[in-house]
């Protein structure tokens, strides 16, 4: 065992990392082959790469955002370091991570990954319970952290009646045996179920009002998710001008009423050439010589307000008139949909335009609703626009389609089922 850890720690002074994580991980594998074979050069090299800097920032977060698979990973080399190598400075980072998940939870208990910058980005449903939760049982017990622990229960307890089995926590016992004997009344600790987060660096917003909860993110064409009961809806926007129109704002800004994205694009068309060109190779030719003709801008500005029941849109798209635009909402295959005129089961690669009025979305498993307000249609050129991403696979599609100028508000209202549908009631 002893040659293991010295190959190992051979590697780890000859070698380096390639993501941010790795540099964490591979300081906890050095602080921890010192204490058994006393290397100084081990220690020197962890010094130099603390020397860099905690990329976690006063939220809690650190550069992958993957919530999933590498804070975890973090954590756990936080909480490795601050022990082993007796360095107390470094809980604070694993503690912000860990209250930071909290805000990252929805209600099936599933974890929010789609602002990941790691693999984890492409899960559509992903469960806390194998990677965290040996770290929250840890750091409840060394933090005397009721709501720590309490969410190690919860994690237990729900990931055993699901089926969905649990890392085993055997080592940490092992580690810290004054966990066998650990019990705590933990019933009156409160994990999260309503909040309201805002964060800047990470360009997302999460907020959640108990079976219900949205997300609004920048940097990707998916700006909004609304997670009701084990359903997710997704917002996307786009209008066919020069196949740049696909909304993906930048940023996420805070304002007097609530949140701003904004997108911009621009497309020209070019002239002929003042003086034939040298050669006729396409490639070849001096492009830049060409005048530029009939340039135009297409501004998109999104503002979300916030409700005690739900979320306002309000969309506006203009700086250039009659281009065909499209709101799109990607529903889960099985939703309920429902509209004064007819009420149908949503199914994979399905799609329709609601011309007017409203539209009701129901996860029948738990009764939980969001009422679109606010629908329109002016045509059906929505799923093979020019320059907009396909359609979600195994999803379908509700659309609100127009020309521009653009200037209309979405509200999208929560509520839960209390009894059967009536087929006359109003949506």
């Amino acid at each position: 065992m002893l040659k293991a850890v010295e190959v190992l720690a051979t590697g780890c002074l000859n070698g380096g990392f390639h993501t941010p994580n790795h540099r964490w991980v591979e300081c906890a594998a050095l602080v921890m082959s010192y204490n058994i074979l006393g290397w100084p050069e081990l220690m020197d090299k962890v010094r130099t790469y603390l020397s860099e800097g905690i990329d976690c920032d006063e939220y809690g977060e650190f550069t992958e955002r993957s919530v999933g698979v590498y804070n975890p990973v973090n954590v756990n080399s936080m909480l490795v370091l601050a022990e082993e190598g007796n360095m107390p400075e470094l809980y604070k980072y694993a503690r912000r991570n860990l209250d930071l998940t909290f805000m990252y939870l929805d209600s099936d208990g599933s974890i929010f990954t789609k602002n990941s910058r790691r693999q984890d980005k492409a899960d559509d449903i992903t469960y806390p319970e194998h990677r965290w939760y040996s770290l929250y049982l840890w750091a409840g017990e060394l933090f005397d952290n009721d709501t720590y622990l309490k969410f190690a229960d919860t994690m237990l307890e729900k990931g055993a009646l699901a089926g969905r089995g649990m890392a085993s926590p055997l080592w940490l016992y092992m580690d810290r045996p004054q966990l066998k004997t650990l019990e705590k009344d933990v019933s009156q600790a409160v994990i999260p179920e309503h909040y309201h987060a805002y964060y800047p660096n990470s360009n997302i917003v999460r907020v959640r009002k108990g079976d219900f909860t949205y997300t609004l993110l920048a940097n990707n064409p998916d700006f909004l998710h609304v997670k009701f009961g084990k359903a997710t809806l997704t917002a996307r926007m786009c209008s066919s001008f020069f196949a740049v129109a696909q909304f993906a704002p930048k940023a996420l800004e805070k304002t007097d009423t609530g949140y701003r994205m904004t997108f911009s694009g621009h497309g020209e068309y070019k002239g002929l050439f003042p003086a034939p060109p040298q050669s006729p190779d396409w490639d070849r030719m001096d492009h830049s010589l060409r005048p530029v003709l009939h340039s135009c801008e297409l501004d998109y500005t999104l503002d979300v307000t916030d409700l005690e029941d739900g979320v306002k849109l309000n969309i506006r798209v203009d700086n250039t008139p009659r281009v065909p635009f499209k709101l799109e909402f990607s529903i889960p295959a099985g939703t309920r949909l429902e509209t004064n005129n007819i009420i149908m089961d949503t199914v994979a690669g399905g799609s329709i335009v609601v011309k007017s009025g409203n539209a009701r979305l129901e996860n029948v498993e738990t009764g939980s609703e969001v009422t679109i307000e606010g629908l329109f249609g002016a045509h059906m050129y929505h799923k093979t626009m020019r320059g907009s991403i396909p359609p979600m696979d195994g999803a379908f599609s509700l659309y609100a389609t127009g020309f521009t100028p653009i200037s209309q508000e979405i509200t999208l209202r929560f509520s839960k089922r209390r009894h059967a549908r009536a087929f006359h009631q109003e949506v």
